[in-house]
């Protein structure tokens, strides 16, 4: 549990060090450009940058990302999700893997 704590405290210090992040409120935005996303991405530390873009290209939560193993890490793998146990498919592209 401390670790997640410590996780998110480092992702909205780097938010609001990047002006995403005002008084502990998320400012609201449609979408957000790649190029931008770019940005956000190359201003996080190495670990965080993998966690978010695991999520960003599976679609699954933060904490379903944070609890893969290595061992599970491969180009199609399933998992139970934690929030609605149920059963999903994940795949994972060559260029993702080489980076985790």
């Amino acid at each position: 549990m401390r670790f997640y704590r410590t996780f998110f405290l480092s992702i909205f210090y780097e938010l609001s060090v990047l002006g995403l992040l005002i008084g502990g409120v998320f400012m609201r935005s449609d979408w957000v450009s790649s190029d931008i996303m770019g940005h956000i991405l190359a201003a996080l530390t190495e670990a965080n940058r993998l966690a978010i873009l695991v999520s960003l290209t599976t679609g699954l939560r933060i904490s379903d990302v944070l609890n893969l193993r290595t061992e599970q890490l491969c180009n199609r793998f399933t998992i139970t999700e934690q929030k609605t146990l149920k059963h999903k498919l994940v795949v994972l592209s060559d260029n993702l893997l080489d980076e985790l």
